[in-house]
């Protein structure tokens, strides 16, 4: 593989309102994935308190199929960090298996896609998972997180989520499109810079800047003071 894609998907109760758009965008993205005509290896956590499920774990794009709304049923609460901790795990202990045969291993993207806070984890900590996606970013993992219902650029920073790699969306038909637009969009990037390089050099290396520039909060624009100043003639 020249890649491994990882997609993290909230399947908490809150989601039912987009499940629909959620389902339709997904097969969209695998679709883009396809497109590339890359090797990659592609894994799927839907997530919710209730259970976890890995439909693909590490499995060639070229196998992967669409999904119907009877494969995406919401429900539950958000245990965002234990699907992030525990998804970067399974990964991990997959790739270690791997690496005893084809060497280094490539670039890993990993992309989180949640319309809620973190409310339910029983085994990961905020500050683990910090420490986690810290120790990944050196081994050549790179994070996107994309949040309805909240400031991502905030919520991905508190865990160690780089301002471009993070982004909102509004849970609704056009917010989710837009939202898969932008895992394409930073998978496209990935492929383009970091699995480039890894075949260039062997070495992997990690992103902080997958999304488009132009979906990067803006710094405030400081009004030039009116100058008061008069003199009497």
């Amino acid at each position: 593989m020249d890649t491994y894609i990882v997609l993290v998907l909230d399947e908490s109760g809150s989601m039912e309102s987009i499940k629909n758009d959620i389902v339709k965008g997904l097969n969209k993205y695998i679709d883009d994935l396809k497109a590339q005509n890359i090797p990659m290896g592609f894994t799927l956590n839907k997530f919710n308190s209730l259970h976890v499920s890995y439909p693909y774990l590490n499995t060639p794009i070229a196998e992967v199929q669409h999904f119907t709304n009877l494969d995406y049923s919401p429900s539950g609460n958000t245990p965002l960090y234990d699907a992030i901790g525990n998804s970067i795990s399974e990964l991990t202990e997959k790739l270690e298996m791997a690496k005893k045969y084809l060497g280094n291993t490539p670039p890993i993207l990993f992309i989180t896609m949640t319309d809620g806070m973190e409310n339910f984890s029983k085994e990961h900590t905020r500050e683990g998972i910090l420490s986690l996606i810290k120790s990944k970013e050196k081994e050549g993992w790179s994070f996107v997180y994309l949040g309805a219902n909240q400031d991502a650029w905030a919520v991905g920073g508190t865990f160690g989520m780089n301002v471009g790699n993070t982004s909102t969306y509004t849970p609704d038909a056009v917010g989710v499109a837009d939202a898969y637009a932008l895992a394409s969009t930073a998978t496209l990037t990935h492929l383009n810079t970091n699995v480039q390089h890894f075949k260039a050099t062997g070495i992997s290396q990690s992103s902080t800047n997958l999304l488009s520039k132009n979906d990067q909060p803006q710094p405030p624009v400081k009004k030039a003071k009116k100058n008061t100043a008069w003199k009497k003639m």
